[in-house]
């Protein structure tokens, strides 16, 4: 474990925080775990890099929030989908995670790939100008570019849909693009669309199936949109 400090990293991925202001974070880019050392104003920057983490890992807070109480903690107030209840769970306190949180997201997944660095994906893009250019426009949107592969064949389809679905494009020959990419966590709803030339679409779908299986990113595998 190395130990470090200063600008808040946006690979980091939060894991542990105690009310000193410490924090364990991983990092996505290299696998490594880091200590880090914070001040108080710097707590209050961590908080939208903790809500995007929480709602990339865990389906139940998609449309969560993350609050800084008084105390200087993270408390996150998230919406069952199903009974449509409001609760309040305390996720980082005192370098440990509360009860109720280890059943919103599996944190064992990145512990236990602490040493794997998460890969970087590369597009041709000659072959598919317009899928890059609704990537580029996204991530200068705001969405991210560290990303969580799902392999839930419903749940991808259901990202798909509420992504694209409202989407008309004209003609046989193009079809709706989305990023983050319906096989992500990050997808879904809000993502970023452009009406693309079938055969662009095609070929984003074989490159992003053969970079799963080149790098073997499984299911709940993070992995960062390098190029564009």
């Amino acid at each position: 474990m190395t130990k470090t400090s200063g600008i808040w990293n946006p690979t980091w991925l939060p894991l542990f925080a105690s009310r000193a202001g410490d924090f364990l974070v991983y990092d996505i880019k290299n696998g490594h775990i880091h200590e880090l050392f914070t001040k108080e104003s710097l707590e209050w920057e961590v908080a939208p890099n903790i809500q995007e983490f929480l709602q990339g890992i865990a389906r139940k807070l998609r449309n969560g929030r993350i609050l800084l109480n008084e105390n200087g903690l993270f408390d996150v107030i998230s919406t069952d989908v199903q009974t449509h209840e409001v609760r309040e769970d305390k996720i980082l306190d005192d370098l440990y995670l509360s009860a109720n949180a280890e059943k919103y997201f599996n944190l064992e997944i990145l512990v236990e790939e602490d040493n794997v660095a998460a890969p970087d994906l590369y597009f041709k893009c000659t072959k598919m100008p317009n899928v890059c250019q609704n990537i580029i426009n996204a991530i200068n949107s705001g969405k991210p570019r560290s990303l969580q592969r799902i392999t839930d064949k419903n749940q991808i389809r259901k990202n798909r849909r509420l992504a694209c679905g409202s989407v008309k494009c004209s003609g046989s020959k193009n079809s709706c693009d989305e990023y983050p990419f319906a096989s992500t966590s990050q997808g879904g709803a809000g993502s970023t669309t452009m009406c693309v030339a079938l055969s662009e679409n095609n070929s984003q779908g074989g490159q992003l199936a053969v970079f799963y299986r080149k790098n073997k990113v499984g299911n709940y595998n993070w992995f960062y949109m390098k190029s564009p």
